[in-house]
């Protein structure tokens, strides 16, 4: 089984609204973090959309995340969702799966 990531977009659109609720609220990214339960550094990734600097590696949370994030950015927790589904799908795959091909030319035996 691949293990399937945010679309690059969709990760940065999620982290776009959550700086931006943030900042509305008057909140530290630090304050965010410990009332969410995650590391300052990993809430950080998470408004960068990516987990480098040159964004190779995209921020992947997890819907339990999404949600503890909606409660503490006071948002409801469709409306992250909803970001994430409106920006180019919702998940890429990190292993390609082949295409289907074509039915075969030979009868199964």
């Amino acid at each position: 089984m691949s293990k399937r990531t945010l679309h690059p977009e969709a990760a940065k659109a999620l982290g776009r609204r959550l700086s931006t609720r943030r900042e509305e609220l008057g909140k530290t990214q630090q304050q965010v973090a410990d009332f969410a339960g995650m590391s300052r550094g990993y809430y950080r990734t998470l408004e960068r959309g990516s987990a480098d600097y040159a964004h190779k590696k995209v921020s992947n949370p997890t819907i339990t995340m999404v949600i503890d994030l909606a409660q503490v950015l006071q948002l409801q927790p469709a409306e992250l969702i909803e970001i994430v589904v409106n920006h180019h799908g919702t998940v890429e795959s990190k292993a390609a799966k082949p295409s289907p091909s074509e039915p075969s030319e030979h009868p199964q035996r």
